[in-house]
């Protein structure tokens, strides 16, 4: 069996050479067929793909404006819908605890800190835009949130560092702008599967298994 060289060399290829992959995208299928044509190297025996259908989603734009403190670093919540071209804008309305949303919300931006709200007095509240922070995050992060959530590709979400969050409301800042641009697709994925034949007699068998697909925003 060939020697396995150093794996630095294919992060380097999957992260910056081929760059993101998200689950059926073009960089995707250039990964697998780089996965296939290595795993095909070293020995490995049934190389192959195997197709499964999915949800995928990524962005082109996240952004976070307002006065004085112009544009902050953000990133989308997975599966955040898209805002109007050139944005939304409306009132920030400050939460401490998730469980604490509620109330008439239309057309206001709202802050949360310590974790998701449930969705119900979000869309029932009328609110534009969620924007979640949390106290062990010193920078905006990738927040999960699946396809089937009743957010999803519904609401305009995103999430800022703590110390960014603190500023918003030490500052006094009464408006912002979400600008979020997202594509949210059903795509056909696809496995990569080998298998690595034994040297013993045993019947039992190991499985193995990662991502070598990439999360937006990772």
């Amino acid at each position: 069996m060939e020697q396995v060289e150093d794996g630095l060399n294919h992060i380097r290829m999957l992260a910056e050479e081929i760059g993101k992959r998200p689950a059926g995208s073009a960089g995707e299928a250039r990964a697998a067929a780089y996965l296939c044509e290595q795993l095909s190297i070293w020995g490995l025996k049934d190389v192959g793909t195997e197709p499964f259908a999915t949800c995928s989603w990524d962005f082109d734009r996240c952004q976070l404006r307002c006065q004085p403190l112009g544009s902050l670093p953000a990133l989308p919540v997975e599966f955040s819908a898209s805002t109007p071209a050139g944005g939304v804008r409306g009132q920030l309305t400050v939460f401490e605890n998730p469980d604490d949303v509620g109330g008439n919300l239309e057309g206001r931006i709202v802050l949360v800190a310590g974790g998701m709200p449930t969705a119900a007095p979000l869309l029932d509240g009328g609110a534009a835009g969620l924007i979640l922070a949390s106290s062990e995050k010193h920078w905006a992060w990738h927040e999960i949130y699946g396809s089937g959530g009743p957010l999803a590709d519904v609401l305009p979400m995103l999430t800022v560092g703590y110390g960014d969050a603190v500023e918003l409301i030490r500052r006094g800042v009464q408006e912002v702008e979400l600008d979020i641009s997202t594509t949210i697709a059903d795509v056909t994925g696809h496995n990569v599967v080998a298998t690595l034949p034994g040297t013993g007699d045993s019947p039992q068998r190991l499985n193995v298994s990662g991502h070598y697909d990439s999360v937006p925003a990772s």
